[in-house]
């Protein structure tokens, strides 16, 4: 409910913060066309070199002010701005992200999470986990399944006498990504039991590069 609050507060403040803008804006482009208006003037009637000095070092100052307005006028960061006519942005959703100036929000590509919709931060997902694009989040690979590849295109059942415990927290998730052999049928066959062995021994010498 409190995140809810702040959620609308803070886009009441950029639509309030956008209307102010343009009420700015508004005003400075009225206010350059009278200025240029009264410079054409000047221009056909008897020259007051002062004067024309004068409108031009204003004009070169409201151009200015347009610029800092412009600047000022940037979609902000976690929101997309899809038209240039001043509405309230929109901020992106979950798995999206945009660090500001961004006329749509960008989505999480697979094999990687955005868990911050201001920033253009990817963190690639751990093996035995996997996204298959915008998310905020890595998805472990479930029990029954292989999860080859991390962006999700790669998730196979298990064979037949074979099992894939749920994934883990690294460093053991990498275990997802390797299918066991039931113990039953391994104990009845010598190259199942060889192939057992040898998947535990990898597994010990993976533990012990990373601990």
């Amino acid at each position: 409910m409190q995140k809810l609050g702040l959620h609308h507060a803070r886009r009441a403040q950029v639509e309030c913060n956008a209307s102010r803008r343009r009420i700015v804006y508004s005003k400075l482009v009225h206010k350059a066309r009278i200025l240029l208006v009264a410079k054409r003037n000047v221009h056909r009637a008897p020259v007051d070199l002062n004067a024309l000095k004068m409108m031009e070092a204003e004009i070169r100052l409201v151009q200015q002010v347009h610029l800092l307005v412009d600047l000022q006028s940037l979609c902000p960061a976690g929101y997309e701005c899809p038209d240039t006519k001043g509405d309230a942005p929109t901020p992106c959703q979950s798995g999206y992200y945009s660090a500001g100036g961004a006329t749509s929000c960008t989505p999480c590509p697979p094999g990687y999470a955005c868990p911050d919709t201001t920033l253009n931060l990817r963190l690639q997902c751990a093996v035995g986990s996997y996204s298959s694009g915008g998310a905020a989040s890595c998805t472990p690979c479930p029990a029954g399944y292989q999860c080859l590849l991390t962006n999700g295109s790669s998730i196979q059942p298990c064979y037949p006498g074979w099992y894939s415990p749920h994934a883990f927290s690294a460093p053991e998730d990498i275990f997802a990504t390797i299918l066991e052999i039931c113990p039953e049928i391994a104990q009845s066959d010598p190259v199942l039991r060889a192939i057992q062995a040898t998947n535990a021994r990898a597994q010990t010498s993976f533990l012990n590069r990373v601990r």
